[in-house]
């Protein structure tokens, strides 16, 4: 496969992940996954837990171009939860721990909002 993204559109997309604030971003080829039995004995053996989205749409996330054919390039970015204890919470009292992911808008819109910038 020849080189997915030339260097100057590849460093433009780098440079609008970053101005809207994602943490890491990165573009890699589009391949097929290199062990695509490893991921389906991991889901045949439950280790999703209940994150049963993982087992949905497997042979596309096992392989981008069944999603996009002829695709060429994945772009890839990632985004950092919220830091620290929220806006009067004081770490000294004892409460229940919630994941910082659900603190504040659901980050699934959050995120799409901006990629789709």
């Amino acid at each position: 496969m020849p080189d997915a993204t030339p260097p100057a559109a590849a460093d433009h997309v780098l440079t609008l992940a970053r101005e809207r604030g994602f943490v890491l971003a990165g573009i890699a080829p589009a391949l097929p996954a290199e062990r695509p039995e490893a991921h389906r004995a991991w889901i045949t053996a439950g280790r999703h837990g209940e994150m049963h989205y993982l087992a949905e749409h497997l042979e596309v996330r096992l392989d981008p171009n069944q999603l996009v054919p002829d695709a060429q390039s994945v772009i890839a970015v990632a985004d950092a939860y919220a830091p620290g204890p929220r806006a009067g919470e004081d770490d000294a009292a004892p409460r229940g721990r919630v994941a910082k992911y659900a603190h504040g808008a659901d980050y699934h819109k959050v995120l799409k909002k901006r990629l789709h910038q």
